[in-house]
Formats: structure tokens, C-alpha cells, sequence
């Protein structure tokens, strides 16, 4: 055998174990049908790692990629449908390495071929899917609720799961420690850092609000708009004292959230503000009445559902309270202020 085919050989078994390896190990616990379909996957890229070797680095790499982004996958069938992403995605054409020499690979017509192979044979196997295997496969891609507290917990569990795990060559104690001594920080180093996409995901989801004007009284009524299919649409008001000359500059687009309740799972704006200039800058707020049943804002280490190991109670059972934060925020903005006033 030439240097390039014992090179090819080598290629694909290091291919197969990069995408056969995590998900046989657990094959076991597949359906019937998730286990032809996971066969039927692995047998088209080991096929199309045959027809070019290089095929096999590329979909290492953008899975390696695709696991430092988004955390190890925790289910089987998440590789799976990884898999048949790619599958996918060259079949079609698609130069998802971004690479012109990858792009070329992909238009070969044997990878054509094989994707239309693949295709087929997905569709008649998936008249065999059972009710089961039809639930599993929404739950695992269903999105948590826009907004919501879920949402939240989504994006920290894909941020702090390779953080969390053990390494292989970790001492257990070595382990501990690191996660006792430096977890409650890196937690609320991630809580802060989300922080700033809160208001994106509220707003875009059932956020809307209608501001009127009180000249005689100097008062903007914000009448806040929330809520979801889930718990349907509701209405609470919040008022804030403002100057006419200082009115008259006010956007309620402007407005961010200071404080925050949870209701039904959603992020509801308990308070919003805004930063207007007139006689030196001054915030102004819009506080809205607590909701019945609305709960603490606030996102605890033990709900994020990563599996821990080793003893690290003290760290499972932090917490990171948003209105402890949005309050420290106020002061410390505040005293910033003061400052700059007796600086003059």
C-alpha cells in the first residue's frame, strides 16, 4: 500500500471514532428506529470520508467546534442530528468550512449521490418513527421560551458546561477545588456578562410599551405590555415623575430594565429606566406594581442541571440574585456621579 491510501486508512478510522465513538458507547439506550438512524448517518459519512479523507478532518474539526461552543452532547441523538447536518450541508453544496478547497470537495458529485442515498432512506425510516421517538426528537430540539428564565439557564448551561466537567488527567480533589474556589465567581461573572441580553430577548419577545404625557402633573404613564402563548397577553402600568424640559427628549425605546419579577417562567420588567440630561444627568424611573405570584428574579447553580461531580455543595447552592445586582448598579452609579460633581 502507497504512503496516501495507508494515510487514507489511518484518516478514517480516526473519522469513525470522532463521530462513532460518543454515540455507540450509548447506543444501547436508542430506539429501534434511533438506532438505524444513527447507522444509517454513520455509514454515509464513513462513506463520504472514503471518497476524499480530508472530508474526515473537516467534520472533526467543526464538531470539536460545534462541542466547545454548545457543551458535550448529552444525548445520542444530538450527534445524530449533528451528523446529518453535514450530511446535509455538503450534499447540497454548501462550503460550511469556509474554505475553497472544502467548497470544491463538497460539489463532488459522489457526495451528491451519497446525500440523495441518505435521503431516501430517511424518509422511508421515518415512517417506522412511534409516538416515542417523535416526542424525544421535539424535546431535545425544542427551545426554551424567548425570554423566560429557561432561556437563561439554556445559554449558562452551555457556558459552564466544559467548565464544570472533570478533566481527565484532574485529581478529584484538584476538581474541588477549583469549582469551590473559583465556581461562585465564574458563575456571576456569566449571570453579569447575560445580563446585557436580557433586555434584547424580553423586548423582542412580548415587549411593548405606550407612554403618555401629563404636562400639569409631570408624570409619564408607561403602560407595559407582556407575556406569551403560554400565559397569554397582560397590561401593568408604572408611572414616572419627569420634568417637562426633560419630557420632552424621552423615548420610551429608551428605557432599560432596573429590577425585574419572574411570571409564568417570563422576565418581567419590575422597573425601568432611563438616563436623561438636564441640570447634570439624572435617572428616571418607571416602577410597575408586583405581579400576583410573580417570584425573585433570580438564577441558583443547582437549576442550571449540569452534571456535577466531587463535593461542592457550597457552590450548588449559590445563587445570583438580579435586584441585588440592578440595585448595586444604581448605587454605584450614583456614587460615580457624586464624584464627578465634587471633582467640579
Amino acid at each position: 500500500m502507497c504512503t496516501m491510501e495507508r494515510f487514507k486508512g489511518k484518516i478514517i478510522v480516526a473519522f469513525c471514532f470522532l463521530i462513532g465513538y460518543a454515540v455507540s458507547i450509548t447506543a444501547q439506550n436508542l430506539s429501534t428506529y434511533e438506532q438505524k438512524r444513527y447507522e444509517l448517518a454513520n455509514n454515509t459519512l464513513s462513506a463520504m470520508a472514503e471518497e476524499d479523507p480530508y472530508f474526515a478532518i473537516a467534520f472533526g474539526v467543526l464538531r470539536e467546534k460545534k462541542i466547545n461552543e454548545d457543551g458535550p452532547f448529552e444525548d445520542p441523538m444530538l450527534d445524530v442530528y449533528f451528523a446529518e447536518s453535514v450530511i446535509e450541508a455538503v450534499g447540497q453544496g454548501s462550503s460550511f468550512m469556509g474554505a475553497n478547497n472544502f467548497a470544491q470537495y463538497a460539489q463532488k458529485q459522489a457526495f451528491k449521490q451519497l446525500y440523495q442515498s441518505w435521503k431516501t432512506k430517511r424518509v422511508a425510516l421515518d415512517k417506522t418513527r412511534t409516538a416515542s421517538d417523535i416526542e424525544h426528537e421535539r424535546r431535545l430540539k425544542s427551545k426554551p421560551r424567548a425570554g423566560s428564565v429557561g432561556e437563561m439557564t439554556f445559554h449558562l448551561k452551555k457556558k459552564l458546561g466544559i467548565w464544570a466537567k472533570k478533566g481527565e488527567f484532574e485529581k478529584t480533589i484538584e476538581y474541588e477545588n477549583r469549582l469551590n474556589s473559583t465556581g461562585i465567581y465564574y458563575f456571576d461573572s456569566l449571570c453579569i456578562a447575560i445580563s446585557d441580553e436580557i433586555w434584547f430577548w424580553v423586548k423582542s419577545q412580548y415587549f411593548t410599551a405606550d407612554s403618555k404625557y401629563d404636562a400639569d402633573n409631570e408624570i409619564y404613564t408607561i403602560e407595559l405590555t407582556y407575556g406569551d402563548s403560554v400565559i397569554g397577553k397582560k397590561k401593568i402600568i408604572g408611572e414616572c415623575k419627569m420634568p417637562v424640559e426633560v419630557a420632552k427628549k424621552f423615548s420610551a425605546k429608551r428605557l432599560f430594565i432596573t429590577d425585574a419579577q419572574v411570571v409564568g417562567g417570563l422576565i418581567v420588567p419590575k422597573r425601568l429606566s432611563v438616563w436623561q440630561y438636564y441640570n447634570g444627568y439624572h435617572r428616571y424611573d418607571s416602577v410597575f406594581p408586583e405581579i400576583p405570584n410573580a417570584t425573585s428574579f433570580r438564577i441558583c447553580l443547582k437549576d442550571i442541571g449540569l452534571n456535577y461531580t466531587g463535593n461542592i455543595d457550597t457552590l450548588l447552592n449559590h445563587c445570583f440574585t438580579y435586584s441585588d445586582y440592578y440595585q448595586l448598579q444604581t448605587e454605584l452609579a450614583f456614587s460615580l456621579i457624586d464624584e464627578c460633581r465634587k471633582s467640579k
